[in-house]
């Protein structure tokens, strides 16, 4: 029998956390490390030797984006697993864009099975559900230049504009601009679609 993979969970739900161990230890993995926030990650990760990192994208102090920006600048043999209950577009394709290993759905147990065998044989693997998400978003926002792109995802989040306009270090006039080109080019149902997620 071969060296069983080891892997971190980082996930604020604690059924999530015994649901995912239960997955991954049916599946041969060794957990070795479950955390709940990101500040727990940071504290602990440097101490563990794993293999993978399985990160929900949701965590009470911080997302599992942040969580892969910090844990990449420490452990660049790392795989990263992504796994979301939550479907809206914006966060997937903030998911899709760190370049991870793939994503699961979390609700589904068949979603992570098949996430652990790509990992395990190399590939990528994106939930169905997901990949039909993502490349329907992209099919309808490919007029789009990439910072009007940018600016649609942070718009479908309730954030403020001036809060928007900081984040992407901008002027709220230029938000109000590239929101009104972004509705020329997809045609408002689409944008309020989107925004309404």
């Amino acid at each position: 029998m071969g060296i069983r993979k080891r892997i971190i969970i980082v996930d604020d739900s604690t059924i999530s956390r015994l649901f995912l161990k239960s997955i991954f230890e049916e599946n041969g993995l060794q957990v070795v490390g479950q955390f709940s926030s990101l500040s727990e990650l940071k504290s602990n990760l440097i101490k563990i030797e794993h293999d993978y990192i399985c990160l929900d994208y949701f965590l009470g102090d911080g997302t599992g984006g942040d969580a892969y920006e910090f844990a990449k600048q420490y452990c660049q043999k790392s795989k990263f697993l992504f796994i979301s209950s939550r479907l809206a577009i914006s966060n997937l394709i903030a998911m899709f864009e760190l370049g991870t290993c793939g994503i699961a759905y979390k609700e589904s147990s068949s979603s992570i099975k098949s996430l652990l065998l790509a990992v395990h044989e190399g590939r990528y693997y994106y939930a169905p559900v997901i990949a039909n998400k993502i490349l329907q978003f992209n099919l309808e926002v490919k007029s789009l230049t990439s910072n009007e792109k940018t600016t649609f995802l942070k718009l479908m989040t309730d954030e403020p504009i001036s809060k928007l306009a900081e984040t992407l270090k901008v002027n709220d006039r230029t938000i109000w601009r590239r929101r009104n080109e972004i509705i020329n080019k997809i045609g408002r149902a689409t944008f309020d679609r989107y925004c309404a997620q």
